[in-house]
């Protein structure tokens, strides 16, 4: 299940129900490509 997949090459933390906004531009994370490869539909 993509939920289950790590899709983020950095983890995102979460702590005490909080998770911090990353301060990057766009999405604020980076993507795993290949990891994306598997649910890439043609």
């Amino acid at each position: 299940y993509i939920r289950e997949d790590d899709l983020a090459r950095e983890p995102l933390l979460i702590k005490e129900g909080f998770m911090k906004v990353p301060e990057k531009p766009g999405l604020g994370i980076e993507l795993d490509e290949e990891a994306l490869q598997n649910y890439l539909i043609k």
